[in-house]
């Protein structure tokens, strides 16, 4: 304890020995030999304490238990107030509580809460849950975006110089947070004051201003700034980084632009005068080629075929690579898992955020004419358990979606598509090669993939059943299974790159030489590149440089020059290109 010099918190998993597969207390446990029956667990964890040194673990005593499994630290203010997290992956469900100081400790566990956000710029009371002892200050869903309370905010402090949770004025607590909204990004500041042990005050102190464009009714009035409902404009994106002054009085900030490079600014929270603390140049004078070929760069909503709203980043260059015709295009993504399709439809971006040009993301080829739809949404919704059930299904429906969307709304030549991604980005490219219809995408890209899901049999991502409870589901995912339909989609080579020294667990190169040997021996075309000295993330410039010219070559040969599919689908190429070519750096 922060407040305390020789104090011992610990977590326990008491209530179900670590085991997530126990059920909560309305539902039975069946063990694996399907004999013994034991009752549901009545609580996760339990946070235990011990006052004194020599610590005497079995002198602990009991501060609180937990319904779900208790997430990251626990945090402390300086007066011994506790601020924890609870969460289960199978619904994505999250709870934020606070225990007061003074409180006697509780032995059960809060069960049965309902979805609850304190209101803000409003007194809130909010009564001790009668089986934890603590106050619920938050209850949803953690992938939900636009309920999301922020983060609390940490210093050092205390009588020990210990980190503490950061408090102003009266005590209030300080909260950072992203604040998605439909309207993209707008970052906050609240805070939360105990006024009692059963009054709360929510209050927003400072959020983003508004995008010039953005209208009116657009604005959310209980969202913003207290005694401001109709917020500042400006074509920007702010983010907190540090409220300084025991009363708060002062704010230091990021502002960046799609055209002017991050700076600082220290803001005056009473009169709103700003002095700058940074003067940064643009570092994108060596990618000047690249910026001055980008004409436009919005954020685009669209929906796929079930109804799920989507979202995507598109740059659009000014001179399209080949003359007389719409420019092509690189999608690059990476799958996400979501619990409903209202989370999966928010939108967590900014198109007001500076954007450089990196090795790892595609934006360099608007240099050569190439459109670039970055980071579409690539939703996998469902139970947390079953989630996969439908992967292949979902993901085709997003592909579709992110095809329709970049070629009919904005110029994007249909038939030059390539698709690709990096590790489970990867994964994705091979299956949406292998399930997608022929000619949907031109080539494929996938770096540091996995492909095989028999050889990550204890889960992987989001799944976490093993494969022999759930063989079917691995087998189906896995791109090697349907090695065979990636070889017959002649219209969309595979190019597969892969780090000798990977290390990731998921992610061993032996994973893209079997997809690679598999595609070969069928007669596909495909190529594998094998980076000497390079993890999973490629960090030489000797690794970097070759990987992006394999790139480039691929998008060249295959997309670039393609032409419009035959009305039977099939490839214009009258000479068959080589079946497979590999390559060693």
């Amino acid at each position: 304890l922060p407040i305390k010099p020789h104090s011992l918190v610990f977590v326990v998993a008491d209530g179900d020995n670590g085991d997530p597969r126990c059920k909560g207390p309305t539902l039975p446990v069946f063990r694996a030999d399907a004999v013994v029956v034991a009752k549901g667990v009545s609580h996760r964890d339990t946070a235990m304490v011990v006052q004194e040194a020599p610590w005497d673990l079995q002198q602990a005593s009991v501060l609180f238990r937990s319904e779900m499994r208790m997430h990251n630290r626990m945090r402390f203010t300086s007066d011994g107030d506790i601020v924890w997290t609870e969460w289960r992956f199978k619904d994505k469900s999250h709870r934020v509580w606070m225990r007061p100081h003074g409180i006697q400790p509780s032995v059960e566990a809060a069960t049965g809460v309902d979805d609850f956000a304190l209101p803000r710029n409003e007194t809130t009371e909010v009564k001790l849950n009668p089986a934890n002892g603590c106050l619920l200050l938050h209850s949803g869903k953690y992938d939900d975006a636009y309920t999301s309370m922020g983060d609390f905010q940490t210093v050092r402090g205390g009588p020990f110089n210990r980190v503490v949770l950061q408090q102003v004025n009266d005590g209030s607590l300080v909260l950072f947070g992203d604040g998605a909204s439909d309207v993209g990004l707008r970052p906050f500041v609240d805070s939360i004051e105990i006024r009692t042990a059963a009054s709360v005050c929510h209050r927003r102190l400072w959020r983003c201003c508004l995008g010039e464009d953005v209208e009116e009714d657009a604005v959310d009035t209980q969202s913003e700034v207290e005694g401001q409902p109709i917020p500042p404009r400006g074509d920007y994106l702010e983010q907190p980084i540090r409220l300084l002054g025991d009363g708060g009085q002062r704010l230091l900030l990021a502002r960046e632009s799609i055209a002017q490079p991050r700076e600082r600014f220290l803001r005056d929270m009473v009169n709103g005068r700003e002095k700058p603390v940074t003067v940064n140049k643009d570092p994108r004078a060596k990618q000047a080629p690249l910026f001055d070929n980008l004409a436009q760069k919005k954020v685009l909503h669209y929906k796929r075929e079930d109804g799920v709203d989507l979202t995507a980043t598109l740059y659009l260059p000014k001179m399209a690579a080949t003359e007389g015709r719409p420019p092509p295009c690189i999608v690059w993504a990476y799958p996400e898992s979501y619990s409903s399709g209202k989370s999966a439809g928010q939108v967590r971006v900014s198109k007001y955020r500076f954007k450089r040009a990196t090795w790892g993301k595609p934006l360099m080829w608007i240099s050569k004419g190439w459109a670039v739809f970055d980071n579409p949404s690539m939703p996998i919704i469902g139970d947390g358990d079953t989630a996969n059930d439908t992967f292949i299904e979902q993901l085709v429906m997003n592909g579709e979606a992110a095809v329709v969307a970049a070629a009919t709304a904005n110029g994007v030549d249909p038939s030059r598509i390539a698709v690709g991604g990096h590790s489970y980005g990867g994964f994705m490219t091979a299956n949406l090669i292998a399930h997608s219809r022929p000619g949907l995408f031109r080539a494929g890209i996938g770096r540091s993939g996995a492909y095989n899901r028999s050889l990550t049999p204890f889960g992987f991502q989001r799944e976490e059943r093993n494969y022999w409870d759930a063989t079917e589901v691995y087998n189906n995912m896995s791109p090697f299974t349907w090695a065979n339909r990636i070889a017959a989609n002649k219209t969309a080579p595979l190019l597969l790159i892969h780090g000798q020294n990977d290390a990731n667990s998921g992610t061993a190169p032996l994973q893209s030489e079997r997809l690679f040997g598999a595609i070969k021996g069928l007669g596909g075309v495909a190529r594998l590149c094998m980076l000497p000295k390079e993890g999973h993330h490629y960090k030489t410039i000797e690794g970097v440089m070759h990987a992006t010219w394999e790139m480039d070559e691929w998008l060249e040969r295959y997309v670039l020059n393609a032409e419009p599919l035959l009305p039977e689908e099939e490839s214009p190429v009258t000479e068959a290109p080589e079946a497979v070519e590999q390559s060693k750096l």
